[in-house]
């Protein structure tokens, strides 16, 4: 009976393009990733800065109906104000989508003002979520943990938490 359950999972999966693997899709983001170029203060293309220890990365695309990018705000306003020494933040916006003046307004009315760039995020479109994609790295670019579809702003914020915050021992 088992068997036949998950031969059945497993073709359903395939029929609807569902990957199994999720280490086929880590693998993806962290190529596209890579890939990504954010626009430096001095007008240059410059990778992903990394920090020494995690670093959250949120890429954006567009507002959409579909799309609660203003709950993803909050989300990261929360994670923000309670985020520990040594964890990065950076908010990438997409330089076909958001416009210069858009992200000076978004500086200009959000806490993390330092924290948002513009940059070239079409590797990633792929991956991403509602317009939307979290995800977080490590010093070396590894990728850690990434926002799964259907994943609530309280299960992304928890799993933000759990991530970031050291257990105590």
């Amino acid at each position: 009976m088992l068997g036949k359950f998950i031969l059945l999972l497993t073709l359903t999966s395939l029929s609807i393009g569902c990957h199994l693997s999720a280490a086929s899709q880590s693998g993806e983001i962290v190529t596209s990733l890579a890939r990504i170029k954010i626009n430096a203060s001095t007008g240059d293309k410059t990778a992903i800065p990394l920090g020494n220890g995690l670093t959250i990365i949120n890429v954006f695309d567009e507002f959409s109906a579909g799309c609660p990018t203003g709950n993803r705000f909050e989300t990261l306003e929360q994670f923000n104000s309670k985020r520990s020494s040594g964890i990065s933040l950076l908010l990438i916006f997409s330089e076909k989508h958001f416009s210069s003046q858009d992200v000076e307004n978004f500086k200009a009315i959000l806490p993390m003002s330092e924290s948002m760039v513009q940059g070239d995020i079409e590797a990633l479109r792929p991956q991403f979520i509602y317009g939307k994609l979290l995800l977080v790295v490590d010093s070396k670019g590894a990728l850690i943990w990434h926002e799964k579809p259907d994943m609530s702003e309280q299960q992304i914020l928890s799993e933000l938490s759990n991530l970031t915050n050291p257990v105590s021992k």
